[in-house]
Parts: C-alpha cells; structure tokens; sequence
C-alpha cells in the first residue's frame, strides 16, 4: 500500500541546503551537542484535567514500510546517506552499507512522523513524539554509532545532532556500521499507510511527512584553540505552529505570543527582555530576535533561556509577571553547568495560576547551556542552528488539544551591534543594553 504524504518538513529542506556548509564537530566523543542542553519537554504536568476528548479514529493496520536508502550529494569529503521511511515494524535493523570509522563526525538530522497502529491519533513523532500528561518511553526512533553510541539510543530533540567518533576509537571489523531501532510493545502494525487526517495528538505531525534520517559522515577537522575572548549571539529565528494553545476558533486558532529571553552568566541571571510576536496561527513565524553575550572566555558558563508565553493581555502586569517566573524558575533548576532540571513543572505550574484562567499559558521554555569553549567549538566553522520541539502545558477545558510549538535557533560568533530589537549583556561586568523597541520583563 502506498504511503499518504505529506509536505516535507522544513528541517529536511534546510539540512538539504546545510549539506554545503561545513559542519561542527561534537566537543568529545559520545557527547551529544553538550550534557547542559536541557529541554522543558514536559514544560508542566496535568494543571488542569480539562482536556477537549479527541474523536476516536480506528486505523487498519498499515503495510510494511517502503523503506529507501540512497546516497546524496553533500560537501567534498563527505558521505551523506538518506533513509526514507526507515524501519519501525521490528525493533532494530542494521545498514551495513552506511559504515563508519575511527576520527570521523557523524552529522545525523532525524523528523518526521510513524503510524503506529491501534486507535485513536496513532501517528506519532519519530524524533519526540508527544504524549498527554507524561512522555512515553514508547513509540520513538533509536540510534546506533559504534565508537560515538553506547549502543541503541534514543535522538535528541534537538535537530541535527553531531556525534564523534574518535581517532583512537576500536571498530569490531564487520561492526561498524549504522543500525537503526523503534521501540514498541507491538510491531505488527506500526508503518506509514493510513495517514488521512490524522496528524497526532496535539497535531504534532501537522506539515511533517513519513520519518526521515539524514546520515553525514566526515572527517574529524583539526583542534582549534579557542579565542581568549569572543562575542555571540544567540537568535531565536523563527517558531513552527503545529498546534496553536487557543481552538476558541476551532482548529486554526490564534495564539497572541510573547518571547521572553535571558542569560546566566557564571550564575548571575542577566535582565529578562523580548518582544510580543502578536497574534499567530498555525504555521511559521519569523522572530529573529538576538540575544548577545560580549568577551566571553573558555572558562565562562553561560545558560541561554527563553520563553513563549501565550496571553491574552500580552501588555498587562500579569504577563510581565509569568514572562519573569518563567525564566527565574528555569533559571533556578538549571544551573550555567549542570543536569537535566526535575523540578520545573511544579515550578511553572505554580507560575501558570499567575495567568487569567482561560487558554493562556507558556508553550515554550528552554535552557542552552554551555560554557565558552562550548560555544567556540560549536560555531568554529559558521553558525550552529538547532530545532527542538515543546509539548505545551495542559489547558482548560474548551481550549482544544495541548499546543505543540518547535523552536529553531542559532548560535553564531559575533555581535552585529545593537538593534530595536535585542538583549546585549557583558560577561565581564554585566552590563545591559537593551533594543530601543525591546519588551523589558526585568532589569
């Protein structure tokens, strides 16, 4: 049976492009991006239980899927495989054809989404699929990387992902080569038939097509030294609506969005500043707003953070309010250096009462950490953008589904200087200034 397509989604078309541009190499081996990226996947638990029932949809059991597997073009010295529909009807399979070796980079965006069979929304996200009340440890994709992977791993939210395999790495010969996983507690009729209009609970998989892994293999570059000081800019670019917190007008309904950012800086938390990104619907948005840390060192640590904030009276004293606890809180359970936060729900559903109680509340809040060696090494050959999805908060009861938000951001060395719109900070004594049109949460 043929697969029910829809439009390639955004990521996959701009990974297509970034196959000409140089990549940045993870900073040791096994280390995905940096152990302080942290995600609010969950950003809160149940807050209110008045979830609009989704119509009950009974899909057949789809065809196995019509996997491919095809080498395309990228950068000279680069090996770039794509797998289409990769397998999700067993727990793993192996490519031998896709193989890997000591002190190689191995660059892989993964998206899209599976039909994973059953009743009710059963497609799902491959990378992240989203769950109501709690994240499912089924029904997502794994990876495996001898030399980079301990074995089968989950992905990480945040598209691409670069893992390393090191120069002195040992590869069982006949080994090393890529396998894929899915995890399920039924295979049988999971695949990518019957999509219809079934997009997933909190439409996650709306404008996403069938799953999609991008394997590119490259040289290990040479170690650069980084610089003694350097500036960086840290951009929220644009934010994907799959599914908006407010269905008063039904399935495309407007959100009226406010950005809020901030930085710790060596465990100073900076001002809170952002702009109102107005009323939004169902689609892609351009924010690009900056955030700049100027003569940061090796040895700083920084947390970049941000929150959007669905609210009503974008002007009011509320939601300058929810903006602040919303960073504050992020910023007290994430350390500049540290693990992944556990406490943050709580913590932003205490701040969500703060709000009017109708559909307003945070659909996204998130944490980059890193210290300025991190930052040297992720932007040493160009800017390094990244795409992450968030799961929104539980809303009250006529709101429709939970909002599904994806945020995509870059991190680029250097300043361009101040703008309207922006947030500037300096490491060494913490000085601020803030755009002349900059929304000021706090100073």
């Amino acid at each position: 049976m043929n697969s029910h397509r829809v439009p390639t989604s955004s990521l996959i078309s701009a990974v297509r492009k970034l196959l000409h541009v140089q990549r940045t190499p993870s900073p040791k081996a096994g280390v995905i991006l940096h152990a302080e990226e942290v995600r609010l996947s969950r950003i809160g638990a149940c807050l209110s239980c008045g979830l609009a029932v989704p119509a009950i949809l009974f899909s057949a059991a789809p065809a196995h899927a019509g996997e491919t597997v095809n080498k395309i073009p990228g950068l000279p010295g680069h090996t770039v495989w794509e797998i289409v529909q990769p397998v999700v009807n067993e727990p793993h399979k192996d490519y031998p054809q896709i193989t890997f070796a000591p002190g190689e980079t191995v660059t892989v965006t993964a998206t899209g989404c599976v039909q994973t069979g059953g009743s009710g929304h059963t497609w799902k996200r491959y990378v992240d699929p989203a769950e109501y009340g709690a994240i499912s440890p089924l029904y997502h994709g794994e990876i495996s990387i001898p030399g980079a992977t301990q074995g089968l791993v989950d992905y990480v939210p945040r598209q691409p992902t670069v893992y390393t395999i090191p120069r002195t790495a040992s590869l069982a010969p006949g080994q090393a080569h890529l396998q894929l996983g899915y995890t399920d507690n039924g295979y049988g009729d999971n695949g990518y038939s019957s999509r219809n209009s079934d997009n997933g609970n909190m439409d996650q998989c709306w404008d996403l097509g069938d799953a999609t892994v991008i394997v590119d293999i490259a040289p290990l570059p040479a170690a650069v030294p980084p610089p003694s000081e350097a500036d960086y800019t840290f951009t929220i670019d644009s934010v994907m609506i799959r599914n908006p917190r407010t269905h008063h007008a039904g399935i495309d309904g407007t959100d009226t969005d406010v950005l809020g950012t901030s930085v710790v800086v060596n465990g100073t938390q900076a001002a809170v500043g952002g702009q109102e990104l107005g009323d939004v619907r169902r689609g892609n948005h351009a924010v690009g707003f900056p955030t700049v840390v100027t003569q940061v060192r090796p040895e700083d640590r920084l947390s970049f953070l941000d929150t959007i904030l669905n609210a009503g009276n974008p002007s009011s004293q509320a939601t300058t309010t929810a903006v602040t606890g919303v960073i504050g809180k992020v910023a007290s359970v994430v350390p500049a250096v540290g693990p992944a936060i556990a406490a943050a729900a709580t913590g932003i559903g205490e701040i969500v009462n703060l709000l009017n109680p109708d559909c307003d509340g945070p659909v996204v809040a998130d944490a980059i950490g890193a210290t300025g060696s991190d930052l040297a090494l992720w932007t040493q050959n160009g800017p390094y953008t990244r795409t992450i999805g968030f799961p929104g908060i539980n809303s009250a009861t006529g709101c429709g589904s939970n909002s599904y938000y994806e945020v995509t951001y870059t991190i680029a060395r250097g300043n361009a200087g101040p703008q309207p719109y922006s947030l500037q900070i300096n490491a060494r004594s913490l000085a601020v200034e803030i755009g002349s049109k900059t929304r000021t949460f706090r100073r």
